[in-house]
């Protein structure tokens, strides 16, 4: 203070000794000092509780919008969804209609399968033949019948 205050007397000279030269022991007493130790604990503890609610806090609206954005994306891809069923259904209208169920389907599938299984394929029969007819060249085949007799032999 670069001038004292009106109607001060001695307290100026003691806080001019006190700014000068501080005592080494504190005016309050230790029980008194420990309970302000434990109110500035308590501040910080408090402060801290206050900062990380304001993080929570902080964290929780970058989720919220987050998930408004999960949201919208869904939304707009239930949307585009929708438009492609509809514009299948509009593609699949003009198809002609299936002659038959799904299942007979299926089933003639099945059993053209087993029909081609058990057929046995003319190719053996022409190598063998052509084998023969390499051995004897004087003979001439004007016709050649395939048939099936038993299923897997050759008549």
């Amino acid at each position: 203070m670069r001038r004292a205050p009106e109607r001060t007397l001695g307290e100026a000279l003691y806080l001019h000794l006190a700014a000068k030269k501080p005592p080494r022991e504190q005016f309050a007493s230790s029980a008194e000092r420990r309970r302000y130790q434990v109110w500035q604990l308590q501040r910080g503890i408090v402060a801290a509780g206050a900062l990380r609610l304001r993080a929570c806090a902080l964290y929780a609206g970058v989720q919220w919008v987050d998930a408004l954005q999960v949201g919208g994306r869904a939304a707009s891809q239930q949307r585009d969804a929708r438009l492609a069923a509809a514009q299948y259904e509009r593609i699949t209208a003009g198809f002609p209609g299936d002659p038959d169920s799904t299942e007979n389907l299926k089933v003639a599938v099945v059993e053209f399968r087993r029909i081609a299984e058990r057929s046995v394929s003319p190719e053996q029969a022409f190598v063998h033949v052509s084998r023969v007819l390499e051995q004897f060249p004087q003979i001439e085949l004007d016709s050649f019948n395939w048939g099936v007799g038993a299923p897997g032999r050759a008549a």
